[in-house]
């Protein structure tokens, strides 16, 4: 009985850590930097937000100054 059950528990570490390494892909998943340069002024950061955000989640809220960085991690 010992074999089989140290089999059975290698098995199930294994499916564990394929499940976790599934999931750090998801958090690792590399994202897409927009820089994006000479704005009107009356662009804001609701605009930019609005706009990226149908192209994938945007990790961090855009800043609008003289140059713009925004994540954009698709789905």
């Amino acid at each position: 009985m010992r074999p089989s059950r140290k089999r059975n528990s290698k098995r199930r570490n294994a499916v564990l850590l394929n499940h976790e390494s599934s999931q750090d892909r998801k958090i690792f998943d590399l994202g897409t930097n927009i820089f994006i340069e000479n704005l009107d002024p009356d662009v804001d950061e609701k605009i930019v937000y609005d706009t990226f955000s149908t192209i994938g989640v945007i990790a961090y809220n855009p800043k609008v100054k003289s140059l713009l960085l925004l994540i954009i991690y698709h789905l």
